[in-house]
């Protein structure tokens, strides 16, 4: 969602505008711009019809998709016992080495 919400806010806003608006000034200006309203209805009031896939080595993105690097996760890892959990738990461990594993390039497109 976050990529199909900045591609839109990019096709009608400028940043020095964005930084002063509130979500609903964004919104209003969304589903009021002719370049982005029809998008910003359907990511508003029909987002179960959003598909996220990640791209296999080599494959071309559907035409239309947005393609989205994820290089990075933002992961907070909690403390216990004053230790990083990931150095205390070897099940919080693994979790955290699957979420890394998730990075990599996505499409996201309508169904």
């Amino acid at each position: 969602m976050v990529a199909l919400l900045a591609s839109l806010v990019a096709a009608s806003l400028a940043v020095d505008d964005l930084a002063a608006m509130t979500d609903a000034e964004v919104m209003a200006v969304l589903f009021d711009a002719s370049v982005t309203a029809a998008e910003a209805r359907r990511l508003w009031y029909r987002p179960y019809e959003i598909v996220v896939r990640r791209l296999a080595e080599g494959e071309i993105a559907p035409s239309g998709a947005r393609v989205v690097e994820m290089d990075r996760l933002y992961l907070d890892v909690p403390l216990a016992g004053g230790r990083i959990v990931t150095r205390v738990s070897d099940r919080a461990a693994a979790l955290v080495d699957e979420a890394r594993r998730w990075c990599g390039v996505y499409v996201v497109y309508w169904n």
